[in-house]
């Protein structure tokens, strides 16, 4: 379903970015059909500042991921990540 939505919205012409290191959490990409595409950008970034505006950003995910954890070992459902990969990312050596 997911593939579908990507591929109306590049026949609509309504990605407008096709340089990768936009694609990240901050930045708008593509023209809305119901808003301008500054419009859903500045609704994010009052999200993001609303959401960071008591703590920092590590802090803030720092507690989340624990509370994961934590959700995660009373329902028996947590394994601890694997250190061999702690050199990886993406299949690769950091």
């Amino acid at each position: 379903m997911r593939s579908i939505s990507i591929w109306l919205n590049l026949k609509q012409g309504r990605i407008f970015s096709d340089d990768w290191n936009d694609y990240s959490a901050d930045t708008v990409v593509y023209h809305p059909k119901q808003m301008s595409a500054e419009k859903l950008q500045g609704l994010l970034d009052y999200a993001w500042n609303t959401f960071y505006q008591d703590e920092p950003q590590e802090v803030k995910m720092f507690k989340l991921f624990q509370q994961v954890v934590e959700r995660e070992m009373a329902n028996n459902t947590f394994r601890p990540r694997n250190r061999n990969l702690a050199s990886r990312a993406f299949g690769r050596e950091v």
